[in-house]
């Protein structure tokens, strides 16, 4: 079974997984966004704006694209019994690591794979 937790890059306890555009490993790239998406949700200059919703629209077509080129990458990451999704953002903002759950659970139901959402940790 898996337990899929969010908590924020400097985590360090079993089972984290850096999902970020700017330092994610190999493992972590296929649910990083790209920086486009990035910027243009927290509005930084140069950057097409992006509203939540029209970010989480494209990072799920995004996540959805990946899935449909390599899904064993992501069956895989739901072989772990403890799974931390970590990124920079702090806990009470929007975050793609809380999407990145949902599409977790979501492939694990499909699947007829045991999930839990087990929430956020503080950082160690």
């Amino acid at each position: 079974m898996c337990v899929v937790y969010t908590s924020r890059v400097g985590y360090r306890g079993p089972g984290g997984l850096d999902i970020t555009v700017k330092s994610a490993t190999v493992a972590g790239r296929i649910l990083a966004p790209e920086w486009a998406m990035v910027g243009g949700v927290k509005g930084w200059g140069g950057y097409a704006k992006l509203s939540v919703e029209e970010y989480t629209r494209q990072f799920y077509d995004l996540l959805r694209s990946r899935f449909r080129q390599d899904s064993q990458a992501f069956l895989s990451l739901l072989n772990h019994e403890q799974l931390v999704t970590l990124c920079y953002c702090r806990p009470d903002v929007f975050c793609h690591r809380h999407l990145v759950v949902d599409i977790l659970g979501k492939i694990a139901q499909a699947r007829g794979l045991p999930f839990i959402r087990g929430g956020e940790l503080a950082v160690r």
